[in-house]
C-alpha cells in the first residue's frame, strides 16, 4: 500500500553512499540542520530538492521516497471481489468509476492492473450500447499496452497480450486476432514445448514436488481446453450429427475418467448446455433431457457453492494449490448474481423452447428458478 520513507531512506541511503549530513547539504543547497530535521522526519525536503537528492543517491525519486504503489495478491483478490459486488448492485457507470479510481491509484501494480483488465472483460457487456461497451474495450486495452510497456514481468506481460487479443475479438477485429495467435499456435513452434521441458528438467533434479505440480497443471488444462474445444465444434459442426455425436460421447468416457464435474465445473455447464441443444437439433428427445439436467444440477452447484467452481478433486489437489495462489484463488471472476441470470436465460434458447410446456422441461426450469 502507498506511504512515504523518506527520512529512513535519507540515513540508509547516505550510508551506503559513504556521506555525511554535511556533504548531502553542500550538494543540495541546504543546511546540515535541514537534513538532520529530514532524517528524524521532523520535516520534508522541498519538493524541488528532491531530484537532486536522487541523482546524488543515483536512485529515481520513487525510490528515494519510499513510495510503494503495489498490492499484494490479497489485497488484489479482495478489491477485485469488492468490485464485483459493485457490478451487481449499482449501475455499471457508478462501478466503472470504482475501477478507474482504483486504476489511478495503483497504475504502476501491473498484476493489479492486468486483474483489472479481466474484471472489466467480465464486464463490459453491462455498459449498455455497443458504442459504450466498445469504449470501454479501448480504454482497458490502453491498460494493456502499458502493462506492455512498462512492466519487466514476462507472464503478466504475456497475459496483458492475451487479454489485449481477447478484447480485438469483443471488438469483432477477427485479422487482428488471427495475426495475434495465428503463428503463437503453431504445434511445431519450439515454445511449445516448454511445459514439457520444465517438468523434465524438475523430474532430472530429482524434484519430485515441482515435477508433480507442473505436470498436473499441464494435464488439467490439456483438459480442460479439450472439453472447450469440443464444446464451440459442437456448436460449429452441428449439422455433422455422427462427429457431434462421437464427440458427446467421447467427452462424457472423459468426464467419467477424470470427473471433470468436479475439476472445473464452468466448463462443464457449457458442454451440457451445448450438448443439449445439439440433442434437440437430432431429435434425440431423452439425451437432450439428460444434458439439461446435468446442466442444471451443475449450474445450481456453480452457484450455490462458488469456492468449488474451479477445483474440487484430489485427483488433481496440486493445481488446487496452484489455484488458490493465483490472483483470484477460485473466486468466481463474476459476481453470482450475474451467472445466476445467465443460467436462467440460457433456457430461452429457440432450439430448448422447442420442449417448452412438457412437463420435464417446466420441472427443470421450476427448479433453477426456485434454487437460484
Amino acid at each position: 500500500m502507498q506511504k512515504f520513507n523518506l527520512g529512513d531512506n535519507i540515513i540508509r541511503l547516505r550510508h551506503e553512499k559513504k556521506l555525511t549530513q554535511e556533504e548531502i547539504a553542500s550538494f543540495v543547497g541546504v543546511t546540515k540542520a535541514s537534513v538532520s530535521k529530514w532524517e528524524n522526519r521532523q520535516s520534508m525536503p522541498d519538493i524541488n530538492i528532491l531530484p537532486a537528492l536522487a541523482t546524488l543517491f543515483d536512485v529515481t525519486i520513487d525510490e528515494l521516497l519510499g513510495y510503494e504503489s503495489q498490492l499484494d495478491e490479497k489485497q488484489i483478490r479482495m478489491i477485485y471481489i469488492k468490485l464485483t459486488e459493485e457490478f451487481a448492485k449499482k449501475s455499471f457507470e457508478e462501478a466503472y468509476s470504482k475501477v478507474l479510481e482504483q486504476v489511478k491509484q495503483y497504475y504502476s501494480c501491473y498484476p493489479f492492473l492486468l486483474q483489472m483488465c479481466v474484471l472489466m472483460v467480465n464486464h463490459y457487456n453491462l455498459a449498455g450500447d455497443d458504442s459504450r461497451q466498445g469504449d470501454v474495450l479501448l480504454e482497458v486495452q490502453k491498460w494493456c499496452d502499458h502493462i506492455r510497456e512498462k512492466c519487466k514481468i514476462s507472464n503478466i506481460v504475456e497475459d496483458a497480450i492475451a487479454v489485449h487479443t481477447t478484447i480485438n475479438f469483443l471488438l469483432k477485429k477477427y485479422p487482428e486476432v488471427i495475426d495475434a495467435l495465428k503463428e503463437e499456435s503453431n504445434p511445431l513452434r519450439m515454445s511449445n514445448n516448454n511445459d514439457m521441458l520444465l517438468i523434465q528438467t524438475y523430474a532430472m533434479l530429482g524434484d519430485v514436488d515441482n515435477t508433480e505440480k507442473y505436470a498436473q497443471t499441464i494435464m488439467y488444462n490439456s483438459l480442460i481446453k479439450i472439453v472447450a474445444g469440443s464444446t464451440l465444434l459442437l456448436s460449429v459442426l452441428m449439422q455433422n450429427k455422427d462427429w457431434c455425436n462421437d464427440t458427446i460421447n467421447r467427452i462424457d468416457i472423459l468426464n467419467s475418467t477424470y470427473h471433470l464435474d468436479e475439476v472445473n465445473k464452468n466448463v462443464m455447464v457449457q458442454y451440457y448446455y451445448q450438448s443439449a441443444i445439439n440433442k434437440v437439433f437430432y431429435g434425440e428427445k431423452e439425451s437432450a433431457y439428460y444434458y439439461l439436467e446435468q446442466f442444471m444440477e451443475q449450474g445450481i452447484n456453480l452457484i450455490k457453492y462458488p469456492e468449488k467452481f474451479f477445483i474440487y478433486d484430489s485427483y488433481f489437489k496440486r493445481v488446487e494449490e496452484w489455484a488458490r495462489e493465483s490472483a483470484l484463488g477460485v473466486n468466481l471472476p463474476r459476481d453470482k448474481s450475474f451467472i445466476t441470470s445467465d443460467i436462467a436465460r440460457i433456457l430461452e434458447h429457440p432450439l430448448l423452447q422447442s420442449l417448452a410446456g412438457e412437463k420435464r422441461f417446466e420441472k427443470i426450469r421450476k427448479r433453477i428458478k426456485e434454487e437460484l
